[in-house]
């Protein structure tokens, strides 16, 4: 008898939990892959991967031809498909290629249909070996953006506490 009430509170709790939507998050949208130009730490070419580590906080990491980069995110809501702001280091080149190091801060913008734009400024903190010698220093601020398109990727439909 105690093994069916133990069940019945159980299955009341979790549908319970079920129903309270905005206390939970489905683990499907907390993971999302961006493929774009500037992609990747700026790199021509590039793909980021992102994953929410908490309500509507997550990091980052990407690569691309001849760069990587990575970022802790804050998004405006708790859905992985929204826009946020992004703290983001860049590695622009490697090796003989390596051109610049920076650091900044970004306004991500993502569409509903998968298009993401994102625009905002970085401090310069290292030159490489192409820079170019016509310019003898580097701007203290430079313009960082980057063009793609986000892909959520999508998990068995779960459901996680958020609070």
């Amino acid at each position: 008898m105690k093994q069916y009430v133990f069940v019945i509170i159980l299955s009341t709790i979790s549908i319970y939990l079920c129903a309270q939507e905005e206390g939970l998050i489905r683990s499907r949208d907390r993971k999302c892959v961006t493929l774009g130009i500037l992609q990747g730490g700026g790199s021509l070419i590039g793909i980021d991967f992102e994953y929410l580590v908490v309500n509507k906080v997550g990091v980052q990491a990407g690569v691309g031809v001849r760069g990587f980069g990575a970022g802790i995110n804050y998004h405006f809501s708790s859905n992985i498909r929204s826009s946020f702001m992004s703290l983001q280091y860049w590695h622009q080149g490697l090796g003989d290629t390596y051109a610049r190091s920076l650091a900044g801060i970004n306004y991500v913008f993502r569409g509903k249909k998968g298009l993401t734009f994102q625009a905002g400024i970085g401090a310069a903190l290292k030159k490489g070996r192409v820079w170019p010698g016509y310019l003898r220093e580097q701007a203290p601020v430079l313009l960082m953006f980057a063009l793609g398109y986000y892909i959520p990727i999508i998990n068995r439909q779960t459901f996680v506490m958020t609070k």
